[in-house]
């Protein structure tokens, strides 16, 4: 078997003669056998170890390559496992897995946490770095904290200042101003203490864009004027042009009548120095001067200068900078629509990375937009109104969720005049899911934008692209780029505040004007879509209870019967003690109850009144319930005053008067009894139980007929109450519930008109 450190060296070899396979088996014959003792040894099987890594993770499988770098012996040392993650963060970087490789970093960072190493400030620097990329803004502050504490505690000054100035900017990204200005104001001292003018540069920087963003123009001038000073000092040309669009930015913040001489300055500066994103931004304020001036005919073109190169390279926090400062150009100009859109396309930006401060600033210039579109703009073209007065009443009548579905996406496509439309509603985890889809020439419409998509359903409100060369995530997708798609809308549909699904379209056309007037008409049908979506769906949901009801209804009937046939036979052979008597009896009573409200079930047939002697139904089936009163120990005790003839359907009257009784019976204790009072009172009947249980809860009293209300722990599901009313209210009474004083218990009154009054309270509604 051969050395590691010859394993070591052929693998070098094989590698820099380009032979990629023959590298990674030899690397592999020392790497599976036992990390040997001696430091040499050691040494050579790590290499190893981390060239096999490197070669899965260049062939494009770096799951593989990360769980060797991971699956490491138990008497690993700490350096070495510290070197592994290093790798292990490395690999996914490059892989452009940000996020877990800022994880990794960070387990590297905190393997020995006794020590304060230069080492550990690297990698948790490292850490922030890829979490920063990777969008988590959050994280990216939580690990650059603990890095300058690492710093900090290891006397590392010239980290502190290098660090500090980095976080004081994410701070501000984050809004977090008062945090900004005390990093930022540490990494400065730090700076100046270790005479590092770079360092001491960028924190006045970061301290300036802090407070230029916090309204405090003065002191940002203050800084400005510091770094100022450094870079004279110290002949720094780029710093000098990174500095000259400061002063820009400020000139414009102020309206400072020079402005457009020292917004010129700084773009030959940043030209210069061959800093082209600084170029860009300082073209956007340019469009903000001539959008104050009324030079309409020459923000377009200078827009589309300051974009252009942003979007050729990918600049995307860039490219979202510039889009704001184009949003308040237009605003400016009076083109609130346009500003609309522009904000909305640094906000996509802005939202998946968590980027507070540009979400905030975006936020105020919609609002301002929208006020200003309100006052400015005609109201929509009267055939735009038609088409959407059609499909109203289309997606109103249509009562079948697909067929629904069919139309809205249908509506869509025509509605904005798209290329693509999806409609998407969540599941039943809350994932987004395509429901439907339309292309206008019929070919197979592909899927719409997955982050579009998720962005609108989580904010609840539309996100417009306007020009897909500016986000990777469309340009990918083979269907876009095959129907050279340009343009994206995307609307959610809201069942009250919450989203429950979204329309997708896009087109080959990114005219601003089609697609600020497309956003109204979809925002429309979205709105007409929710409300028709969530009705199909409790009508679908009404209909599924409606048939397994009746399905329950006919499994139930057979063996009901027997039972009712059984008690009858039973009963007729004679003989029998009263006790057994009248338990048959009631079986036999309740078996033909529940057939009854079966077949009313199955043959979908109301009830219909007819008079009723309300003393007459309450007696019988007090007499009913008595045999289960007597075994729980409690007493029923009936009276009945007066006449007490109402209007009402019998069967459902039944229901209502065993729902009063079940309740009763249930909250009083073995003893005590329950009373039952039916009593005419002129022109109205009413029909008292009262129980001498614990009462309900005064917190309950307002709410005790509300469906899934109960009042006690013992069981059901809060139905009968909710029952009761609806059957008495049904019959044109009413019922309350009241805490009875002294004796204690409950009390519930159901009150309905007499008969003659029931007789014209119908022919009135008649």
């Amino acid at each position: 078997m051969p050395p590691l450190v010859l394993l070591d060296v052929e693998t070098a070899l094989h590698q820099q003669d380009e032979h990629g396979s023959q590298a990674l088996a030899t690397a592999r014959q020392g790497t599976n056998r036992p990390i040997p003792a001696p430091s040499w040894e050691r040494s050579a099987w790590v290499r190893l170890r981390i060239f096999e890594a490197q070669a899965l993770a260049a062939g494009g499988r770096i799951d593989a390559a990360t769980a060797r770098l991971a699956d490491l012996p138990d008497d690993a040392s700490t350096d070495e496992r510290e070197l592994f993650w290093v790798e292990t963060g490395s690999l996914l970087w490059r892989a452009g897995q940000f996020i877990p490789a800022g994880e990794a970093y960070a387990r590297a960072a905190r393997f020995d946490p006794s020590t304060h190493s230069a080492d550990q400030v690297r990698w948790m620097d490292r850490a922030a770095t890829a979490r920063y990329h990777g969008g988590d803004r959050a994280g990216s502050v939580e690990a650059w904290t603990q890095a300058m504490t690492l710093a900090r505690n290891a006397a590392l000054v010239v980290e502190v200042a290098r660090i500090g100035a980095t976080l004081a900017s994410v701070l501000r990204e984050v809004c977090r101003f008062e945090d900004a200005a005390r990093v930022g104001q540490e990494a400065y001292d730090s700076a100046l203490a270790a005479g590092v003018a770079h360092h001491a540069i960028n924190a006045a920087l970061a301290m300036g864009d802090l407070r230029l963003v916090s309204g405090a123009t003065d002191e940002a001038a203050t800084w400005f004027g510091r770094c100022a000073a450094l870079v004279e000092r110290n002949k720094l040309v780029r710093a000098r042009a990174r500095l000259a669009r400061r002063w820009a930015e400020l000139a414009v913040r102020i309206h400072d009548p020079r402005a457009m001489q020292t917004v010129s300055d700084a773009l030959t500066a940043a030209n210069q120095a061959e800093l082209s994103r600084d170029a860009c931004r300082v073209m956007a304020l340019k469009a903000v001067l001539l959008g104050r001036m009324g030079r309409v005919e020459q923000l377009r073109p200078t827009l589309d200068r300051a974009c252009a190169p942003l979007i050729r390279a990918g600049a995307a926090r860039t490219l979202a900078e510039v889009r704001l400062w184009a949003a308040e150009a237009l605003l400016d100009s009076g083109q609130p629509d346009l500003a609309i859109e522009e904000a909305a396309r640094a906000v996509v930006w802005a939202d998946e990375v968590g980027h507070t401060l540009y979400r905030t600033r975006a936020d105020d210039l919609t609002a301002r937009a929208r006020a200003q579109a309100q006052r400015d703009s005609p109201a929509g073209a009267p055939g735009d109104l038609e088409r959407l007065l059609e499909i109203a009443v289309a997606l109103g009548g249509e009562r079948e969720l697909p067929r629904l579905l069919d139309r809205i996406v249908d509506a869509a496509l025509h509605l904005v005049h798209a290329d693509r439309a999806f409609v998407v509603l969540l599941d039943e985890a809350g994932d987004p899911k395509v429901v439907a889809a339309r292309s206008i020439d019929g070919s197979r419409p592909g899927r719409p934008s997955s982050s579009v998509v998720h962005t609108t359903l989580k904010r609840g409100r539309e996100v417009i692209v306007s020009d897909v060369a500016e986000r990777g995530d469309l340009r990918a997708q083979d269907s876009i780029v095959h129907m050279r798609l340009r343009s994206a809308l995307c609307v959610p549909m809201l069942e009250g505040d919450r989203a429950i699904g979204a329309i997708y379209v896009d087109s080959r056309v990114a005219s601003q004007g089609e697609l600020t007037l497309s956003t109204r008409l979809l925002r429309a049908l979205a709105g007409l879509a929710g409300v028709a979506v969530t009705n199909a769906r409790l009508l679908t949901e009404s209909l599924q209870r409606a048939e397994r009801a009746a399905e329950m209804a006919h499994d139930i009937r057979s063996p009901l019967s027997s039972v009712a046939m059984a008690a009858e036979q039973l009963v007729e052979l004679g003989g029998l003690p009263e006790w057994a008597h009248e338990t048959l009896e009631l079986m036999e009573a309740q078996a033909r109850r529940v057939m009854g409200l079966a077949e009313r079930v199955l043959e979908d047939r109301p009830g219909q009144p007819r008079p009723v002697d309300l003393a007459v139904r309450a007696e019988r089936l007090v007499g009913l319930a008595a045999r289960d009163a007597r075994v729980g120990g409690r007493a029923l005790h009936f009276e009945a005053i007066g006449d007490a003839h109402i209007l009402a359907d019998p069967d459902e009257l039944d229901r209502a008067i065993t729902n009063l009784l079940a309740n009763a019976l249930q909250h009083t204790a073995a003893g005590t009894p329950v009373e039952v009072r039916v009593e005419g009172l002129g022109d109205r009947a009413e029909l008292r139980v009262r129980d001498h249980g614990p009462g309900i809860p005064d917190a309950l009293l307002p709410q005790i007929f509300e469906r899934g209300i109960r009042s006690s722990q013992t069981g059901g599901h809060g139905l009968g109450l909710a029952i009761t009313r609806r059957i008495v209210e049904a019959a044109g009474g009413s019922i309350l519930a009241r805490n009875c004083t002294g004796a204690g218990g409950a009390e519930f009154i159901a009150t309905f008109p007499i008969l003659q009054a029931a007789r014209r309270l119908e022919g009135a509604q008649g």
